[in-house]
């Protein structure tokens, strides 16, 4: 057994545990997204990676969908997912237009920091993440993507985007999706990690204008005063 293959079953192990949910903090959670993970019916997660929380969501129960633009990523995912009961994937660069083409930014770290928008600030706050390269791709919505061949709601009414920069571009293609979701789960930052890339602020004015309540702004990682958070809303109406 490969060193990964090792490291993957002591995850899995040690979320089957239970460890995580009981005690959240030291695994990059909180007890605010456990416990509305726990009460979700299923979970969209736009800006899969590898899935790392793949087994976290196996543990609660909840179907998942995982979209993820980057080719090697994304083998690495359906690998990791084929396990797992439940979970599907889908390669897609999701924006707010469909058919534009743009160039997807490849970085040497697995790309876990990959997106649409160049490196900026990242540069010099995670030196040891250099470009390796770019792909053109051509975007699609997440209406377009999840509603082309289908009517009926969505069996998933959490939301989670971890997206690098582009988490607004991709709500603003997302309106007929959004009507599904009663809870969205974003990181997003307070400087330019990416240029051109979305600020916190401007994630919040963006879905409180159009019904969500902000439950949680909570700083995930912090070096002076630049800051990205774990922002947590509900749909107004979901009370």
């Amino acid at each position: 057994m490969s060193v990964r293959s090792c490291f993957q079953r002591l995850r899995q192990l040690i979320y089957h545990s239970g460890l995580p949910l009981a005690w959240p903090a030291p695994f990059g959670l909180s007890r605010l997204l456990i416990r509305l993970l726990r009460s979700s019916q299923g979970v969209l997660h736009v800006g899969a990676n590898s899935g790392q929380e793949r087994f976290l969501y196996h543990y609660l129960q909840k179907p998942a969908l995982w979209i993820e633009p980057d080719r090697e990523s994304f083998r690495r995912l359906s690998a990791n997912i084929r396990p797992l009961r439940g979970q599907k994937a889908i390669r897609a660069l999701c924006w707010s237009r469909a058919g534009v083409r743009l160039p997807f930014h490849q970085t040497s770290n697995n790309g876990l920091s990959s997106s649409v928008y160049p490196l900026a600030n990242h540069l010099h706050l995670w030196p040891g993440v250099k470009p390796a390269g770019k792909v053109v791709m051509t975007t699609q919505t997440l209406d377009g993507l999840l509603f082309a061949k289908r009517r009926d709601a969505l069996p998933y009414d959490t939301l989670i985007l971890d997206t690098q920069g582009s988490e607004l571009q991709i709500l603003a293609g997302a309106g007929k999706t959004l009507k599904n979701i009663t809870t969205i789960i974003c990181e997003a930052c307070n400087f330019e990690a990416y240029r051109g890339g979305c600020r916190a602020s401007q994630v919040k004015k963006f879905l409180h204008q159009r019904g969500w309540k902000l439950l949680q702004s909570l700083p995930v990682w912090r070096s002076g005063a630049k800051t990205y958070f774990e922002l947590v809303f509900r749909k107004k109406s979901a009370g």
